[in-house]
């Protein structure tokens, strides 16, 4: 038992061998990675869906059931903003 004690720190890999201590820190760090993933979908959700719904004309903004993507997008929304001198510069 000593001999093959010896020869495993000798190859380096003594105590702590296999799935370590480095492995651990890993699998944890990739778990907050996909976390913060998760929750930077839910944060930006709402933002991403307006844009979306920003690129809908009246008709498909107001139908029932909602769809949740254009099927004509258009940028009329952004260009009608500054009719009449009242909308963004």
């Amino acid at each position: 038992m000593s001999v093959a004690l010896s020869r495993g720190r000798a190859a380096g890999r003594g105590v702590g061998a296999g799935r370590g201590v480095g492995a651990g820190r890993a699998a944890g760090r990739v778990t907050w990675y996909v976390v913060g993933a998760c929750v930077a979908v839910l944060f930006a959700s709402p933002l991403i869906f307006g844009l979306i719904d920003s690129l809908k004309t009246q008709s498909e903004s107001t139908q029932q059931p909602p769809s949740y993507f254009p099927h004509h997008a258009t940028l009329g929304n952004y260009t009608g903003l500054n009719v009449g001198g009242l909308g963004i510069e």
